[in-house]
């Protein structure tokens, strides 16, 4: 751990390049993992979220996902809702 934080103190560019490395990695085995068995979709979102700590574009790609499935959420609560009043209703 004190290396990654000399790291970071030391060599912003070489922090740089590990956190797009690293990240790059895991979304390309997302996108691998859409046409093959595995959590493609979260597999993405973790490395973009990996991106984001270095990259100002990661961020805002990040900030607009959780804008919308926040909104998403909160539809299909309110669909479901609906949905179990009326078979409440029966009772």
């Amino acid at each position: 751990m004190d290396y990654i934080l000399a790291l970071g103190r030391q060599g912003g560019f070489l922090r740089k390049g590990a956190i797009f490395l690293l990240g790059s990695i895991i979304i390309s085995a997302g996108i691998i993992m859409f046409f093959l068995p595995g959590p493609g979709a979260l597999t993405i979102v973790a490395g973009l979220s990996i991106l984001s700590l270095e990259f100002e574009w990661a961020k805002k790609i990040m900030s607009r996902m959780k804008f919308y499935s926040s909104k998403i959420c909160k539809m299909l609560k309110k669909k479901f809702q609906k949905e179990s009043s009326i078979f409440d209703a029966d009772k």
